[in-house]
């Protein structure tokens, strides 16, 4: 259950706020429920509140003659007036769109019998709304309802309605036109729109600034690429390899054995000894010995180190 229960309660918001959306406001209407009534506007928005009907090109109207409900306004004189005669209003329909208009009409059998409806925005031209509207000793065959006025007239400071005295055909056809006695009456005019509703703007914060700039993020640190050499690759000096060609694990005698036991000194050989260690260490060399009897050779190449 818990499950749908947050669903149903949008549904529940959607539906009342669809009826909302759709319901139509009263602008401006006479109905004349007093007796005797006046020209004011017996209802609407508070802009409308003052306004009054009135008939052009006739006697002075009345507003104590029954109508189709309660009361109606009335007026006489309406001979010779097709095309400058009629009945006249004017309202305000300042945030209202998607307007209606609805009114009936009679005439006596001596009063006008052809009607039509025009409507103007502003101080601008008349424009036919509804082109015809025969009428009748009744409130039935002149009523209209809910005619769609056109969007130039939403949300406008001035709008006029008249219905405009369209032949000087009276309703009976025992007469040949309209009598200066023939009376014509209006009841039950009613405006009504929606109120528009206008979209509450997001707002997106503005961040403040801060007291301290941002530094801008480092640059990327560039890849060098490595710039081949032009000079050649110097070519390495062969390290001197040194040949030592061992000597002889043993060595002949080289003094021969004497008939009486000599004595020898090893000074001769320290000293020589002394030499060729000094010439090791500065020299690269070879050296070869040669033996020979009571005495032997030392032979050898060397480079400076």
């Amino acid at each position: 259950m818990r499950k749908f229960f947050l669903p149903g309660i949008f549904f529940f918001i959607l539906l009342i706020s669809s009826v909302q959306a759709v319901s139509a406001e009263t602008i401006v209407q006479w109905n004349f429920p007093n007796d005797p009534d006046d020209a004011i506007a017996d209802g609407g928005i508070s802009v409308n509140l003052g306004k009054i009907i009135s008939s052009v090109g006739t006697n002075t109207s009345t507003f104590s003659t029954s109508g189709s409900t309660t009361n109606s306004a009335r007026a006489t004189e309406w001979d010779e007036g097709s095309g400058t005669k009629y009945w006249l209003i004017e309202f305000a329909t300042t945030g209202y769109n998607t307007l209606n208009l609805s009114s009936k009409q009679r005439s006596s059998p001596t009063g006008p019998k052809d009607f039509k409806i025009q409507y103007k925005v502003g101080l601008g031209d008349w424009n036919d709304l509804v082109p015809s509207v025969v009428l009748a000793d009744n409130y039935t065959s002149g009523s209209v309802q809910n005619i769609v006025l056109p969007s130039e007239c939403d949300n406008q400071n001035s709008i006029s309605i008249r219905w405009l005295m369209n032949s000087n055909l009276p309703v009976s056809s025992s007469y040949s036109s309209v009598e200066p006695g023939g009376a014509s009456n209006i009841d039950d005019i009613i405006i009504s729109g929606l109120f528009i509703i206008e979209s509450t703007p997001t707002l997106t914060p503005t961040p403040e600034p801060s007291s301290s700039p941002t530094p801008p993020p480092p640059s990327p640190t560039p890849i060098l690429e490595p710039t081949p050499s032009s000079e050649p690759t110097p070519t390495p000096t062969p390290t001197p390899t040194i040949e030592i060609i061992p000597s002889p694990t043993s060595f002949p005698s080289l003094t021969p054995t004497p008939t009486s036991t000599p004595v020898y000194s090893n000074k001769p050989f320290d000293k020589l000894f002394s030499i060729l260690n000094l010439f090791l260490k500065n020299h690269f060399f070879k050296f070869f010995v040669f033996p020979k009897i009571n005495s032997f050779y030392i032979g050898f190449d060397n480079f400076p180190k």
